[in-house]
């Protein structure tokens, strides 16, 4: 990509930002316009900003009960694969090979000591570590110690773990959220005891951020939309906190 190409594509996300006044009172608020929600340059925009820049919920500890367990998965095209090691120790890395950047394990989940790429045999210990590369004895400056799995970021909360996939360090789960998450977590026991089945994906047809709107309505829509799940509200009582990275909605039952 040319510099200019890139100057045009940064001006264009610029001006779309700009047809938001993130200056007026709540009760003059408007609505993000539809560019947002359709432009590419805005999508490429988001990628960087938000998702490669905050923590992304990926699994629960409770899938990495066993030593040497891990899973894997891919969020927006970026295959990640978390493990815990012999010493309880929780990894996150890229799940491509350093060689050629082939999918190194191809499995959703298991119990492995090493991973073996299985396009030219690369081995990697469960946290990352490259231990054998074949045919590569004499290569000059080659050294196995620069040539792991790239690691990502890995935290927990509660009994869920996120993964980051920016190189920027980012202050730990619990102070982004801790104030404000810890409590609740404690107070539902059941969310630890619960375990893990299986993942079920749902494909939505939409930008994220329609999803996001639906919910982030505080409750408007539910009492239409949902009228057995509005029975369990009070609607008088639905608060939306601001924390860090977003909102958290606390509705009282």
């Amino acid at each position: 990509m040319s510099n200019s190409t890139s100057d045009q594509k940064i001006q264009q996300v610029h001006r779309l930002l700009g047809a938001f006044d993130t200056n007026l009172p709540v009760n003059a608020a408007k609505t993000a316009p539809a560019s947002w929600y359709i432009d590419d340059e805005m999508f490429e925009a988001e990628k960087k900003s938000v998702f490669r820049s905050n923590w992304i919920h990926v699994g629960r500890k409770d899938q990495l009960e066993l030593p040497c367990s891990y899973f894997t998965g891919k969020f927006l095209g970026m295959p990640y694969i978390v493990t815990k090691d012999e010493n309880d120790t929780l990894h996150a890395m890229w799940n491509v090979c350093a060689h050629h950047a082939a999918i190194v394990c191809q499995d959703p989940a298991g119990v492995a000591k090493e991973f073996r790429c299985p396009y030219h045999g690369w081995c990697y210990r469960n946290d990352g570590r490259l231990v054998q590369a074949k045919r590569l004895r004499g290569i000059k400056d080659f050294k196995a110690r620069d040539n792991g799995l790239k690691p990502l970021q890995v935290d927990t909360l509660g009994p869920f773990v996120f993964i980051a996939f920016g190189e920027d360090p980012l202050p730990p789960l619990s102070e982004v959220f801790g104030e404000i998450l810890e409590g609740p977590l404690q107070s539902f026991e059941r969310l630890e005891n619960l375990q893990f089945v299986k993942r079920v994906e749902y494909p939505l047809e939409c930008n994220r951020k329609v999803f996001c709107d639906n919910y982030l309505d505080g409750g408007y829509h539910v009492p239409i939309a949902h009228p057995s799940l509005s029975s369990g509200l009070d609607e008088d009582d639905y608060t939306i906190r601001l924390v860090r990275s977003g909102t958290i909605q606390v509705p009282e039952t």
